[in-house]
């Protein structure tokens, strides 16, 4: 008789899902629907500036974050737009992003995408790929 081989294939990588929301609301209470449709505790963290070297203007960007330890999974809604421009300029009608990082599976990520669709401050959200971001600022998202 043959004698079966069987691996075991573990990754220690995260998994990573980010997804673009699209909301005329203000940055807490897009917060407080997310977190109450996500059943999740999203909160105010230091802003993210960044100075533009040409006319030296300094631009800060709201992150709210929350670490799910039962499950962990990692939540980090990023601002993508303030008074003086936008974060990744080359996603200007994105208003937010939400990175979400840890012990993830495709069923995961459709199911929280579903929920933030389902969301009533929510005008779109979808899921994008990373390598699509050109500008020298996606090292926050």
């Amino acid at each position: 008789m043959k004698k079966k081989i069987h691996k075991l294939q573990y990754s220690t990588e995260e998994k990573s899902a980010f997804i673009a929301i699209s909301s005329h609301e203000k940055d807490y209470y897009l917060c407080w629907k997310l977190n109450n449709k996500l059943v999740i505790d999203l909160k105010k963290n230091q802003d993210f500036e960044v100075v533009k070297s040409k006319n030296e203007i300094i631009q800060k960007f709201s992150i709210y974050d929350f670490i799910d330890e039962k499950y962990s999974i990692t939540y980090k809604l990023i601002s993508n737009k303030c008074e003086k421009g936008f974060l990744l300029e080359e996603f200007n009608n994105i208003d937010y992003f939400l990175k979400i990082t840890g012990n993830l599976t495709k069923e995961k990520i459709t199911l929280i995408l579903t929920k933030i669709k389902q969301t009533e401050s929510v005008i779109t959200a979808f899921e994008f790929d990373k390598k699509n971001i050109k500008s020298k600022n996606s090292s926050l998202i």
